[in-house]
């Protein structure tokens, strides 16, 4: 899919506010779902790091990973 120019120009932040907003946006699906998938490695990756010393890390690790997919 090929953007234009001015969705390649649109900064980060203006994004964010454009997603904050009351307005429908292009794509809000889309970085929902990416935030769920980035939050879901992250809960991974504690749990990978915790797995020795927290009881069931090891299950959460592959919650965290079957999400993330």
């Amino acid at each position: 899919m090929h953007r234009t120019a001015k969705e390649r120009a649109r900064s980060l932040k203006d994004f964010l506010d454009e997603l904050g907003s009351e307005e429908p946006v292009p794509a809000g699906g889309s970085a929902a779902a990416a935030a769920v998938a980035m939050a879901a490695g992250l809960v991974e990756k504690v749990a990978r790091l915790s797995t020795p010393q927290m009881i069931g890390a090891a299950a959460i690790r592959k919650r965290a990973a079957s999400v993330r997919m």
